[in-house]
């Protein structure tokens, strides 16, 4: 038998296989590429910093004393932008509560507050904010009424955060925001 003469062969196959895994390549990095960009806007949404602090936004605000708005009236939702709107108790050891939610604002570096209906429909739609509190909101899903655990509102929250760097000499500090909301049971 005549054996045939195969050294062009092996180059054409090696070029299709590298074309191949070369198109696989580009198609991966083409869908991967969007999602890095994806996960760095929203890697400050719903951590765990600001889930915690945003809890204690929730007992603040499920407290007896805790003079929570009427949000029929408001359009489904109330904004506060400082300390003294939000903490706002009556009754017994009223002061003591307000100076407590007070410095709680300061030192979790509360930016924003939304008290919201469980369905937040209303706040997408009328919310007047520009920028990364207006998107997280935007991003957040369109709660049903009413939650599988019967609450019926949520809290919504904006903080500032101070950027941790090592071994820098700059006088300048960074901040970034960082956002979360949670469910809130309560009769109003």
């Amino acid at each position: 038998m005549k054996k045939l003469d195969n050294k062009g062969f092996v180059l054409a196959e090696t070029l299709v296989v590298t074309v191949f895994i070369m198109t696989i390549f580009t198609i991966l990095y083409n869908n991967f590429f969007p999602l890095i960009g994806e996960y760095e806007k929203r890697e400050h949404y719903d951590d765990v910093d600001s889930k915690y602090q945003v809890f204690w936004l929730k007992n603040f605000a499920q407290h007896s004393n805790f003079q929570f708005p009427n949000l029929a009236s408001s359009n489904g939702y109330k904004e506060y932008n400082s300390s003294s709107d939000f903490c706002k108790f009556t009754g017994e050891n009223a002061n003591t509560q307000i100076e407590m939610c007070k410095q709680y604002f300061q030192s979790a570096g509360v930016k924003k507050v939304y008290l919201s209906t469980y369905n937040i429909s209303n706040l997408k739609n009328n919310i007047e904010d520009t920028g990364g509190f207006s998107d997280y909101i935007n991003y957040l899903p369109t709660y049903k009424n009413p939650s599988l655990n019967g609450a019926r509102y949520r809290v919504i929250a904006s903080f500032k955060r101070k950027i941790e760097v090592q071994n820098t000499s700059s006088e300048d500090e960074d901040y970034y925001y960082s956002y979360a909301t949670i469910e809130v049971k309560r009769d109003a």
